[in-house]
């Protein structure tokens, strides 16, 4: 699409009381600037510049959306407001037009950034406006209408009795014909209050330069912006409520939406079944035909299809887990690797493993990984069955067709088809256990 974009994301943030920057606090796991970035390039949008603070140009986070994301980043050096910020990013004679996005309002969908657009180019407008109509319209700019014509954007605390009244409202969102841009910014003069440059002065300018202005409608639950922690507690619930609604419209069967939290980049196959409580991190891929039991955590993992995981289990970071597998209730598995059909059904923790298929793991079986210093692997063979209650102490390597006796400490490695029993002898004392009760009576009297 023959448009450029141009992000404002330089804003700290001190009413989110937060150190990390406005526009790279999260929703859904993933940073504002990151879901606003994706919806842009959902539009086939190239030429994207991105304003930003000098803090933010040295952070992680964004040289890691720059490798995702292509972007320009731009430095404003000075915060000296909304249209100084907007002005860093464009320059005289912009051939294409401009869309201005706000990098603390990421709740707009790639479907109404289209019609906006469609809009501005079937009309032939020089500067449109996103408005919406607030339920608590207090605090927001107004836009004061006349028919279809923008006359100009007024802050809340310079209303008049008549214009308070007005709950059409500034989304901050604009498109300005790339030839009317610079002139426009930099014609805009210090606010007599605070000496910052207001990009809301571009309407009237704009009017009074007779150029063609006018206002688009959009939900107010997409372009509402995020400067308190309250605020994005309630952007995060409208972001839940459509990634559920967004999943379900693919086929996936949510039992109970409100209590799912959903990351911005969790992929869900088909017909797969999600049951109450389940939290899904950050880098989530679930195939075909499976299902997540209740109180279910899975982050930075892949399950493939046809496999169950939980209730109450958890699937930590670098994870795999094969087709037809169980993962069953208060099982955790980190960075391990499990086949296709293996099981492991109740009360073990799997770390560092790499597990063939059709293995068996018995309850409260411990894949001891850490000596206090350093990780270790353990490797385990197609069709081995570990019995419950045991302990695998890595490095260790178990075969292909292993039997592995219930409650062994295992310490070294194992050959395909060996059985292991790795326990202490058990000695049975005959007559022995009723000397002890008495004895232990008898002392409990004399106290």
């Amino acid at each position: 699409m023959n448009i450029t974009t141009v992000i404002l994301a330089a804003g700290l943030g001190k009413r989110m009381r937060s150190a990390t920057p406005k526009a790279l606090n999260t929703l859904a796991n993933a940073p504002f600037l990151e879901i606003l970035l994706h919806e842009i390039s959902a539009l086939a949008i190239t030429d994207i510049r991105v304003v930003l603070s000098e803090d933010m140009l040295k952070h992680l986070i964004v040289s890691n959306l720059q490798k995702k994301y292509p972007f320009k980043a731009i430095l404003q050096k000075d915060r000296l407001g909304t249209a100084h910020a907007a002005i860093q990013a464009i320059n005289q004679g912009e051939k294409n037009p401009i869309l201005i996005l706000n990098g603390d309002s990421p709740l707009i969908t790639k479907r109404t950034l289209k019609s906006m657009i469609d809009r501005f180019e079937s009309e032939a407008f020089d500067v449109l406006n996103v408005g919406f109509k607030a339920k608590n319209p207090k605090g927001y700019g107004r836009l004061i209408t006349y028919g279809d014509d923008l006359i100009e954007i007024v802050e809340d605390s310079h209303l008049d009795g008549k214009k308070a009244d007005n709950a059409l409202c500034n989304s901050g969102i604009y498109i300005i014909k790339g030839e009317h841009a610079e002139p426009l910014l930099s014609k805009v003069i210090p606010n007599s209050v605070n000496q910052e440059l207001y990009i809301t002065d571009i309407i009237k300018l704009a009017n009074q330069a007779g150029l063609k202005v006018s206002f688009s409608n959009a939900p107010e639950r997409e372009v509402c912006g995020i400067n308190t922690q309250v605020q994005r507690a309630k952007a995060e619930k409208l972001m839940q409520k459509r990634l559920a609604k967004e999943a379900m419209e693919n086929g996936v069967k949510v039992i109970a939406p409100d209590t799912v939290f959903f990351s911005y980049d969790t992929k869900l196959g088909e017909n797969v079944t999600i049951h109450q409580y389940v939290i899904f991190g950050a880098n989530v891929t679930v195939e075909n035909d499976c299902e997540i039991m209740p109180f279910t955590h899975i982050e930075k993992s892949t399950i493939d299809s046809d496999t169950s995981i939980g209730p109450f289990a958890r699937i930590r970071p670098n994870s795999a887990i094969g087709k037809g597998c169980k993962i069953g209730n208060f099982v955790e598995v980190k960075a391990s690797k499990i086949g296709d059909g293996s099981k492991a059904s109740h009360l073990s923790y799997i770390g560092d493993a790499n597990i063939g298929e059709f293995v068996n793991i018995g309850a409260g079986t411990i894949f001891c990984n850490y000596d206090g210093f350093e990780k270790y692997k353990t490797e385990i063979g197609d069709n081995t069955l570990v019995g419950a209650n045991s302990a695998l102490v890595a490095p260790v390597k178990i075969g292909k067709n292993v039997i592995i006796g219930a409650g062994s400490a295992v310490t070294e490695d194992a050959q395909d088809g060996s059985l292991v029993i790795a326990r202490a002898r058990q000695t049975n004392y005959q007559q022995k256990a009723q000397l002890i009760k008495d004895r232990k009576a008898k002392k409990k009297s004399e106290r």
